[in-house]
């Protein structure tokens, strides 16, 4: 049986004569006929035609036939030519018909092959250059033109004369992309690059040539505006100075402004900065409010320039000039700042005759005033509190935090006077009268007491009491600090004594003390008692699930050799916990004494209780089943009760997370459940195969006596006695005693 594979080259070659020729139709065809398997080798005739349909379909063109073709190993090449009406850009497939060998008299029959080939690409794309009428692409010299309809690359539906979908790239140095104005053919715009810098021009001669240029949204609105004279307007088409910037106009004119270089104006607001060599004010940033076009009040931040240096003002007021309007505050250049006056005269100047009461309140979240007493030497106070009050019950000092923060701070780093920081004292015999009450109601620190003497022998604060009662008590009524202790120096952050000698410190590094000055981790305990216990942890209540007495939980990504727990005698480590869970110790466990695996039971853990002999399962992959054959081979261990050491492949803190999922109680941990019970869950159950456990026995073979040896009953999930067991059959020995019936004994498990 005749059969061919045919391949359409690809390649096509060209005449260079022009767009004006196109190029011609015809193509080569190479394929391999054989005759059932074997290459054909000599002459043959050969006919193809093309259609429309890999089967039936209509044929497309003239037949095209090859006469006397060579044919060498199945290979031959013809040249075939459907002309190019043939290709319109649809799919076509060439039917083949041979006759072999070649017939000169032309009477034999020509056989069809099946199936037709698919004519791959080349040719069809005969179509798009076609000047005889099938292409709609004319030809104009050196040029190619259509002018019947929009051109579409990557789109099927242009919109326009040409539309893209994708990336257009030019390469000229020049101009690149290129605009004319359509009023004025003399004006353009170019989008370009020049030494490495891409850049938009607008020039050329007459209207629009240099009229600067706008960014717009479709309907004409100005997204950008640049005009002729180097202003740039953002949402802004008519820019009043350098940089307006327009959010939503507030019909602002020229005629508010006092010589802006920038503005930003967004609906009744206007910020404006202003900056000049003359004069007194040498730059400003003015925030105006605008009510109908016209500045209804103006502030102002201004940096005021004079000889003697260069002062920050604050001002405030009707005028839309900010200069004109009074200053609120001011800050010097020597770092003094007046409230309602422009020329304090201390490092904070409150001037206060409007009637507020109080002249200062502070009130923040971090420390609400900090004095520090840093002079060397001198009686000058750093601050006073004075109330002039005739009856004595106005506060000479009120501090109140709302936040975080400290409502008062004093430090003090003066070394060479024994004076005190702060010094406060009670004429009252009143116990309910205070020299000094600092209260916090709310999250912040009462009082912050800092010590900065730099050589480590100074003290933020020292209580001391005569009486019975308490040097100091610190008290937190609400979700705040009672005490905070904020060390910088190189002491110790807090230092707890009985009498001269310190039993708890907290150094600078954080590390808490109990017995030792220098503690060497964060919390270092050390008694010299031979009699008590150094740490003792107790739960006074009941307590749930997951209530752990002792949590040790190090990072995710710590390495396996991290250690949770070390125990050391001397040198001599004795025991350790590792980071992957694995524990060594020098002694002893003590506790139950069997090893237990756990192990799928194919027909469910229901169905099986501790005690029952199991068997291996044959048909199924680590499992067992409980036993049921007397002198079974088969015989696997025994159902442990309490496994002394449990072994698994699995990971229960992921089968308790698949099947239990978050604590009720406490979301951040597992559903508390021990790996016997979680075992259950999946189908598993302890078997015992080393070990003393309890096993259901029967007498079905006799008594039972210590010593004896045990094989599987044909009681289910019973051991028997066996005087002459087969090997592979035993599953322990006794260590107890059964005269008549079936009941439970200790049995030694060693599977034999």
């Amino acid at each position: 049986m005749l059969r061919t594979t045919g391949t359409i080259v690809l390649g096509l070659l060209l005449v260079p004569i022009g767009l004006a020729a196109p190029a011609g139709s015809g193509f080569t065809y190479q394929g391999q006929l054989k005759d059932a398997s074997d290459p054909v080798n000599g002459s043959a005739d050969l006919a193809f035609s093309l259609w429309d349909a890999a089967v039936g379909g209509s044929q497309i063109g003239v037949t095209v036939t090859a006469s006397d073709v060579e044919v060498v190993d199945g290979l031959f090449t013809v040249e075939l030519d459907f002309g190019l009406a043939a290709f319109t850009g649809n799919a076509l497939w060439v039917e083949v018909d041979v006759r072999t060998p070649h017939d000169p008299d032309d009477a034999a029959p020509f056989t069809t092959l099946d199936p037709r080939q698919p004519l791959t690409a080349t040719p069809i794309a005969l179509y798009a250059l076609d000047s005889a009428g099938a292409s709609p692409w004319e030809v104009n010299g050196g040029n190619v033109h259509y002018d019947a309809g929009n051109v579409g690359i990557g789109t099927d539906t242009p919109g326009a004369p040409l539309e893209v979908v994708g990336g257009i790239r030019s390469r000229d140095g020049g101009a690149g992309f290129y605009m004319v104005n359509p009023n004025n053919p003399g004006a353009s715009a170019h989008f370009s690059w020049l030494n490495n810098t891409a850049r938009f021009r607008v020039g050329g001669s007459g209207a629009g040539a240099n009229g600067g240029f706008s960014f717009q949204r479709v309907g004409d609105q100005t997204l950008m505006r640049l005009t002729d004279n180097r202003r740039l307007g953002v949402a802004e088409a008519d820019p009043l100075t350098r940089l307006h910037v327009t959010g939503e106009s507030n019909g602002l004119t020229s005629g508010a402004l006092q010589e802006d270089e920038i503005v930003v104006e967004a609906r009744d607001a206007v910020m404006g900065l202003y900056s000049t060599s003359q004069g007194i004010t040498g730059s400003a940033i003015a925030l105006k409010e605008v009510s109908g076009g016209n500045i209804v009040d103006t502030w102002g931040i201004v940096r005021e320039t004079s000889p003697g240096g260069s002062d920050l003002e604050f001002t405030y007021g009707p005028s839309d000039n900010f200069a004109a309007n009074p200053a609120i505050a001011a800050i010097t250049s020597e770092g003094r700042m007046g409230i309602r006056i422009s020329t304090p005269a201390a490092t904070l100047d409150v001037r206060e005759n409007a009637g507020f009461d109080p002249a200062v309140n502070i009130i923040h979240g971090g420390s609400g005033l900090a004095i520090d007493a840093s002079q060397t030497l001198g009686t000058n106070a750093c601050a006073r509190f004075s109330v002039d009050a005739a009856n004595g019950s106005g506060a000479a000092l009120i501090a109140t935090t709302v936040g975080t923060g400290s409502a008062g701070s004093f430090s003090q780093s003066n070394t060479d006077t024994l004076s005190p920081t702060v010094a406060i004292s009670s004429a009252s015999n009143n116990e309910a009268q205070y020299a000094l009450r600092v209260i916090s109601n709310n999250s912040g620190s009462a009082a912050n007491f800092f010590c900065n003497d730099t050589a480590g022998t100074g003290h933020g604060i020292v209580t001391r009491v005569r009486g019975s009662g308490a040097a100091a008590i610190f008290q937190a009524e609400g979700t705040g600090t009672g005490l905070v202790v904020n060390q910088t120096s190189i002491g110790h952050i807090a230092r707890f004594q009985d009498g001269a000698v310190d039993q708890v410190v907290i150094d600078s590094q954080g590390d808490l003390g109990i017995g030792t000055t220098s503690p060497t981790t964060q919390l270092d305990v050390r008694d010299v008692s031979t009699s008590s216990n150094i740490v003792n942890i107790e739960r006074t209540e009941a307590s749930v699930a997951n209530a752990d007495m002792l949590q040790i939980e190090a990072h995710v990504d710590a390495d396996d050799n991290t250690q949770f727990i070390e125990c050391e005698r001397g040198a001599d480590i004795e025991f350790r916990v590792w980071g992957d869970g694995d524990v060594t110790a020098d002694g002893t466990f003590s506790g139950p004494a069997d090893f237990a695996e756990m192990i799928h039971v194919t027909d469910g853990v229901d169905l099986v209780e501790p005690g029952d002999v199991l068997v291996i399962d044959p048909t199924a992959d680590r499992a067992v089943r409980r036993s049921t054959t007397p002198r079974s081979t088969l015989v696997a261990g025994i159902y442990s009760t309490r496994p002394g050491y449990l072994g698994s492949e699995n990971d229960w803190d992921e089968v308790a997370s698949r099947l239990l999922g978050p604590d009720s109680q406490n979301p951040d941990e597992m559903t508390a459940a021990k790996p016997v019970e979680l075992g259950r869950m999946i189908g598993e159950v302890p078997l015992a195969v080393v070990g003393i456990v309890p096993c259901k026995v029967t007498d079905e073979n006799g008594p039972i006596q210590p010593g004896d040896l045990l094989v599987t009953s044909s009681m289910p999930g019973h051991a028997m006695r066996d005087d002459n067991p087969r090997a592979g059959t035993i599953v322990g020995k006794s260590l107890g005693s059964l005269d008549h019936g079936t009941g439970v004994i200790r049995v030694l498990v060693t599977l034999q």
